[in-house]
């Protein structure tokens, strides 16, 4: 007879298979290989994933285990997207999963000039280069590229879509973290030896029933969602393993367990299982929706848009709230920000959970609690709508959430960014560092940024063009900013073109690019990425010579030095700039 299970029996069940309630593992390649892989493409999150899973580890546990160790390895496998996986599981996976999101990401590999002849004589050109010198970071590696006679545009999308091409054929992997954790590349098969693919059955079997270890109770189309693979080879994955698991009626629905899962649903009702997760967690990427641990009425306050996956409060599997952490030195704090009051009983849980994220970053930890946020405004033919990308601060002023994420960002949303800039030389600096800030995070830059003015001489366009092989070697020996040879030397170049600019200066050409008065966005998830004027300036700037100025780049730029106004509706900034504050 076929064993029903209420929701909150679902959640519990699920909860053990996550490994975050029951026995959890104490080996970083052990927590990883029990869920299968866990999301990457944000590394400090992906390190945090490792947390709540996993007994007795630390933040450095994890980098041993995919810089020293090489147990673990980052690829691109499930969804096509950025993992973490066992060293083990890697040719398996990417044999598997590789060859599919490789051909579905053609069409956009055509749309950034990537055609097949250009990704066919990469391919080699990238084993040439990695094997002679890697690991390299990626803004090097295709600077290498194009000395070997494979050039792509260095600024736009292109150079990330041709090293994900190359982790999909099973060519390449992310190597050690470099300072800033910037990511860098290897060979795979350098970095962990030869992993050869299992046959295509048994590789889905395979796929099948670790998913199922990880993630059950489960149904073919959580499979299917999780896996990015179509839902009748998730179908046939589970009929091959179908002699190893045991039907149950999850909540109405038919799903699946390996048949020798636990009977129980962990622990008992109760007792509240609370958990910190980090950004992108598996706890809300494994199934095919999110409904059973997450109230569509929050649903915003999670993800407000762009793929972007805020960190959560869990309790008894279900989203609570958020939480996103402060640094100050060598002391943290963890603040969350519940969707309803949170019940005293569980504050000791809560402070625990803050407790040991702190030592898992080797960092003593504060936790704080926000009251439910409740900020609401009237939005003329939008009606009420909650504003989960404000933050209303200790000072009472409403402003851009990012700006109260972490101590540095509070002074420069408030006074810097988005405020007009007509200073050369300041426009000349912001340039240069959206430049250093491609593939890294604003914060990294923004707490080396005195140092990258000590090293090139304030920003001061005629001194910069007077750099010669000696400086260069002098900032690539500068542990205090960002060494990376071929933003360097566009710091250089794009000075020598400032220089060269006799018809206009830096300051009209930015300027002369101001886009049309538009609506203040609502969300974050509103900001576009680039826009047709920061398009037509970086097409400006590269005709004049300057380099790393794609449109995404030039648009960080406009925002920055406030030829846009992207502060959200409601921040007492925009209110400030608009005149009405």
């Amino acid at each position: 007879m076929t064993r029903s299970l209420s929701e909150d029996q679902v959640r519990r069940m699920r909860l053990r298979s996550q490994r975050l309630t029951g026995e959890r593992p104490g080996d970083v390649t052990q927590v990883v290989r029990s869920v299968v892989g866990l999301q990457a493409q944000e590394t400090r999150a992906s390190r945090l994933a490792v947390r709540p899973r996993s007994t007795g580890l630390d933040a450095a546990a994890v980098r041993r285990a995919c810089d020293l160790e090489r147990s673990v390895v980052r690829t691109w496998a499930m969804r096509g997207t950025l993992h973490m996986v066992a060293a083990e599981d890697v040719g398996c996976l990417v044999g598997m999963l590789g060859p599919r999101f490789a051909a579905a990401g053609r069409r956009r590999r055509l749309q950034l000039g990537l055609d097949d002849d250009l990704c066919a004589r990469a391919l080699p050109a990238i084993r040439e280069v990695l094997a002679a010198d890697g690991p390299l970071p990626r803004a090097e590696l295709v600077d290498r590229l194009a000395g070997e006679g494979v050039a792509i545009d260095p600024e736009g999308q292109a150079p990330a879509h041709l090293v994900a091409y190359a982790a999909m054929q099973g060519l390449v992997c992310r190597g050690p973290d470099l300072e800033g954790d910037e990511p860098s590349y290897v060979l795979l098969d350098d970095w962990v030896g030869a992993r050869p693919a299992l046959a295509p059955d048994a590789a889905l079997a395979e796929l099948a029933r670790r998913y199922l270890d990880g993630h059950g109770p489960a149904s073919p189309r959580d499979l299917a969602a999780w896996a990015g693979i179509p839902l009748g080879r998730a179908r046939h994955g589970f009929r091959l393993v179908a002699g190893e698991l045991r039907e149950l009626d999850a909540a109405g629905e038919p799903a699946w367990v390996l048949a020798d899962a636990p009977e129980g649903s962990g622990p008992e009702a109760g007792e509240p299982c609370l958990r910190l997760l980090p950004h992108f967690d598996a706890w809300l990427l494994g199934w095919r929706g999110r409904e059973r641990v997450l109230d569509p009425g929050f649903a915003r306050r999670v993800q407000a848009g762009g793929g972007w996956i805020h960190p959560t409060v869990v309790v008894d599997g279900r989203v609570a709230g958020t939480w996103r952490l402060r640094r100050a030195g060598d002391l943290l704090t963890v603040a969350v920000a519940p969707f309803r009051r949170l019940a005293p009983a569980l504050l000791p849980g809560l402070r625990a959970e803050a407790a040991d994220v702190g030592r898992f970053l080797g960092a003593e930890a504060t936790l704080t609690v926000e009251g439910p946020k409740r900020c609401r405004m009237r939005v003329v033919s939008c009606g009420e709508m909650t504003m989960a990308d404000l933050l209303t601060g200790a000072d009472g002023r409403v402003r851009c959430a990012w700006g109260g994420e972490v101590p540095e960002y509070l002074p420069y949303h408030d006074r810097e960014w988005g405020r007009p800039v007509h200073d050369e030389v300041r426009l000349f600096e912001k340039l240069c560092l959206e430049g250093f800030q491609a593939g890294l995070s604003w914060l990294t830059i923004l707490r080396k940024r005195e140092a990258f003015r000590r090293a090139f001489a304030g920003f001061e366009p005629a001194r910069v063009a007077a750099f010669g092989e000696a400086d260069v070697a002098r900032l690539l020996a500068d542990r205090g900013i960002v060494r990376n040879r071929p933003k360097i030397t566009a710091v250089v170049a794009n000075a020598r073109a400032v220089l060269a600019m006799t018809d206009t200066t830096l300051e009209e050409l930015v300027w002369a690019h101001a886009p049309a008065p538009r609506p203040a966005p609502l969300t974050l998830g509103e900001l576009p990425a680039s826009t047709p004027e920061s398009a037509a300036l970086a097409r400006q700037l590269k005709r004049r010579g300057f380099r790393f100025v794609g449109p995404t780049t030039v648009y960080a730029l406009l925002q920055a030095c406030g030829v846009v106004n992207d502060h959200l509706a409601g921040c007492f900034v925009r209110a400030e700039l608009d005149g009405s504050g």
